[in-house]
């Protein structure tokens, strides 16, 4: 074989017009300063999960209230029909406010001859309008009462249903008077009896005596009187002057005059 003479790396170099190219790989090299060193490996990033950015309630965002396992824990609720319900609807028909009312202010009623109440005019009354013109005082729409005393809103305004209680209805057997259970006053009563000392009773004091006979006693006898010597037993002489004269009497000052005696005067 033919071999060609080896020639010193000295002798040989790179024109200067040569452009210089970038340093190359050293495969040698790069073998003796990784023989020693472990494996490395790289690895891409996480591909993201499009269904990641789906927001998903979590365990604390569901609120279960009075639910159980066997459904809601509440007691049992009823709901109130309406108070026309059952109650049919009024028919179409024309009501008493559907008929024109003539009025009788004028005497103008075609049927009842009824005389004006009001003088008769032909005075133009005023409108709203004329203030406008004529001038004065034209109400403004915070003027009008749009509300009721007491309620929230426009009386225009839809409600919602509202429904009302009668009072209780009083049983009359509730004014029937009975006794309480302090209306009772036991005392000296116990279960076996009265709690009580034994008691006698004394008679009365004229027990034992009889009766007096059933005869007139000295007062049941007449009395008569001596003033005049009338007595039919004694014969005594009157105390006082035997006279014919009319006494007076207190009805005499009444027609012939004189002074009526009073009580004191006696």
């Amino acid at each position: 074989l033919f071999t060609a003479p080896m020639v010193p790396s000295a002798a040989i170099s790179r024109s200067k017009s040569m452009p210089e190219r970038k340093r190359a790989l050293d495969v040698q090299e790069a073998y003796k300063a990784s023989v020693d060193m472990p494996p490395c490996f790289s690895m891409r990033a996480k591909i993201a999960n499009p269904a990641d950015k789906e927001v998903r309630p979590g365990a604390t965002s569901y609120t279960l209230g009075n639910a159980g396992r066997n459904g809601a824990m509440t007691t049992p609720s009823w709901s109130m029909g309406a108070r026309g319900t059952g109650i049919p609807k009024p028919p179409n028909q024309p009501g008493p406010g559907e008929y024109q009312q003539p009025s009788t202010l004028y005497g103008s009623h075609p049927m009842l001859p009824v005389p004006g109440r009001v003088p008769k005019t032909t005075t133009k009354r005023s409108t709203p309008s004329d203030a406008l013109t004529m001038g004065g005082v034209t109400p403004a729409p915070h003027d009008y009462k749009v509300t009721a005393d007491g309620e929230f809103g426009s009386v225009a305004q839809a409600k919602a249903p509202r429904y009302s209680m009668r009072a209780k209805i009083s049983d009359p057997a509730d004014k029937e008077v009975r006794p309480g259970a302090t209306s009772y006053t036991l005392g000296n009563q116990g279960r076996n009896g009265s709690t009580e000392t034994p008691k006698w009773t004394m008679a009365p004091r004229g027990s034992g005596i009889p009766k007096p006979t059933n005869q007139p006693g000295p007062g049941e006898y007449a009395q008569p009187s001596t003033l005049y010597g009338s007595h039919p037993m004694l014969p005594m002489a009157g105390r006082v002057p035997k006279t014919t004269t009319k006494r007076s009497t207190p009805s005499d000052a009444l027609t012939m005059g004189g002074t009526t005696p009073a009580p004191h005067d006696y």
